[in-house]
């Protein structure tokens, strides 16, 4: 982890699952708080919504969001896991296990509502309003606040800027 773990990030909050560093809001809270208010929000464990909730947040956290802000989002990506379960299931299966049992033994253990893979993933974004989208690798980001956020394991990272303007 890095040091913003230890400290609030000014202007930083999370929406999803609560992260160190950031402020929490849940999506309720999230519609309430001033528009314009907040310049970079944390989104993970998205795929615990329906796809109706993380339109709700998103339009929230476009609203709230300064001009120029970004919001990152971390999820699991659905292709990654169906390319896993076509590809690798040989190199990592248990003996006595087949590749429907290990892939109906993996749906058990999460609590998905909707699984995202990138192309979903921007479109919703795209549909919010959010431009500048861009995917990037666990942990990395330009933005400080951003760094270190994710486990080396989670697959999908986008990010997406609020325009600064109407014309942008």
């Amino acid at each position: 982890m890095n040091d913003l773990t230890d400290r609030v990030v000014e202007d930083a909050f999370t929406v999803g699952i609560p992260r160190p560093g950031f402020e929490h809001l849940d999506i309720d809270e999230a519609e309430l708080r001033p528009s314009a208010s907040v310049r970079y929000i944390y989104c993970s464990g998205i795929e615990a919504w329906s796809r109706d909730e993380f339109r709700r947040a998103l339009t929230a956290v476009m609203r709230i969001l300064q001009p120029a802000g970004v919001v990152r989002i971390a999820t699991a990506d659905l292709d990654s896991i169906v390319y896993g379960y076509l590809l690798d299931w040989n190199q990592t299966q248990l003996a006595g296990t087949t590749r429907a049992q290990r892939l109906n033994d993996w749906r058990k253990s999460v609590t998905a509502q909707f699984i995202f893979n990138e192309e979903d993933l921007r479109a919703e974004l795209e549909h919010a309003g959010f431009v500048d989208i861009w995917r990037l690798a666990a942990r990395a980001s330009s933005i400080e606040a951003f760094l270190d956020c994710e486990e080396e394991t989670t697959e999908l990272v986008l990010e997406g800027r609020k325009p600064a303007s109407m014309n942008d």
